[in-house]
């Protein structure tokens, strides 16, 4: 399968509203999350990050992974969230990264591992050496503690009783997936 790794467009904004409802939508379903007002919430958070993309306000910058013509996932960098912000005392306007979405049927293919790479590159062209990641999704800590190794804040019970958040800060030259491509 041949992917692609590109910036989106206006004409994308539809299709991005459908991938962020899907991909929300399945990720809750996974966590056992029977709430649609954090469903939603969670949504509109992506609309308006995705709106401010294509307004140009700066603060938000999107990378997609096509296969043709079809978005299969999304990756973004921005400011911290207020999480992070929150239970780091000097930010240093570090950005974080974000908004990382793959269509259910195209997970586990390797297609986060590429726009993570792409961000990471997209980073460093941008002369910023480091980042935040967080998470509260059960799987995607998995994930993200396999790539990035271990969190360097757990916030224990954050969501319920079991339902940690991790925050990750990490230097790009810390993660070895970004020099295997050297």
């Amino acid at each position: 399968m041949d992917i692609y790794i590109i910036k989106p467009v206006i004409e994308d904004y539809n299709e991005l509203k459908q991938l962020f409802k899907n991909t929300i939508t399945d990720a809750f379903v996974k966590e056992n999350i029977n709430d649609p007002k954090s469903i939603n919430t969670e949504y509109l958070t992506q609309i308006d990050r995705i709106n401010r993309y294509f307004e140009n306000d700066n603060k938000y910058n999107y990378l997609t992974a096509r296969n043709r013509n079809k978005i299969l996932g999304t990756i973004a960098y921005g400011p911290a969230s207020d999480i992070v912000v929150q239970n780091y005392s000097a930010i240093q306007n570090i950005p974080e990264i974000m908004s990382v979405y793959i269509t259910p049927r195209f997970q586990h293919m390797g297609i986060g591992s590429l726009l993570l790479n792409s961000i990471l590159i997209t980073l460093l062209a941008n002369k910023v050496n480091e980042f935040y990641l967080d998470s509260g999704y059960y799987r995607a800590q998995q994930y993200w503690t396999k790539k990035l190794g271990k969190p360097t804040k757990v916030l224990k019970d954050y969501w319920n009783i079991g339902g940690h958040h991790m925050i990750w800060r990490k230097k790009i030259n810390e993660i070895p997936i970004i020099y295997k491509l050297q």
